[in-house]
């Protein structure tokens, strides 16, 4: 599928592009390709995001300063890919009201959210301009992969176990009895063991870490000071 090799590809010609700008920068050999690429003004880079063009990066402005630090120290800066996840709590009016008109597409809709049920109901609000909320990522553990939670769970497409993404390996699952709480839980477990997160002023959507990491939220007024 040549779509997939699109961010790889533009990642080889930008690399292309800055060696050849270094290359050529001081004999003036400067053409529209540098400019399409760098822009007028090619030396004022210093660094670059590359990311895919459909995310949203999220920087908490406080953190500015430090992550230039780093940059400069010649690392390299991941950020850390959330994916949000349809869920009861946002849709509980229009289930509500299709239940009494349409209980079979009431149902229906069961099959394509993330219940309000069990740890799913505790959805964990973090305001991203506060100093204090954080979360704390849990380093190499990925309890999706429940044989081996020391690495990442992979080939669930290949195998023909999931039809998408893992987070969403529990919805439309046609051998799950979704009015059946037990089976609708069974149905994500592999979600079940992640908290989820939303972030002030957004969509209030619950997120879980795309690559199968734990983060655990802490907010502000949850933080006790030891002394009391």
């Amino acid at each position: 599928k040549e779509w997939k090799l699109v961010p790889k590809l533009a990642l080889v010609e930008f690399h292309r592009i800055i060696s050849a700008f270094n290359e050529n920068y001081n004999r003036r050999n400067i053409n529209s390709t540098f400019f399409s690429w760098l822009g007028p003004n090619p030396s004022r880079w210093k660094n670059i995001y590359f990311s895919e063009p459909d995310l949203i990066l999220h920087i908490r402005p406080s953190a500015l300063r430090s992550l230039s630090l780093e940059l400069r120290k010649g690392h390299i800066l991941n950020s850390h890919r959330l994916q949000p996840i349809p869920h009861m709590q946002q849709f509980a009016d229009i289930y509500s009201n299709i239940t009494h008109l349409n209980k079979e597409l009431a149902d229906r809709l069961k099959e394509v959210l993330l219940p309000n049920l069990a740890s799913f109901s505790a959805v964990h609000q973090l305001n991203q301009y506060s100093r204090i909320d954080t979360c704390y990522d849990q380093g190499k553990f990925y309890p999706a992969h429940t044989s081996d939670p020391s690495t990442p769970l992979t080939g669930l497409l290949k195998s023909g176990k999931c039809k998408s993404i893992w987070e969403f390996c529990g919805f439309l699952r046609p051998e799950r009895n979704y009015s059946d709480w037990a089976d609708l839980l069974g149905a994500h477990k592999m979600l079940l063991p992640y908290p989820l997160l939303s972030l002030e002023g957004g969509t209030g959507l619950p997120l879980v870490h795309h690559g199968q990491r734990v983060c655990i939220p802490h907010r502000a007024e949850l933080i006790i000071d030891e002394a009391d």
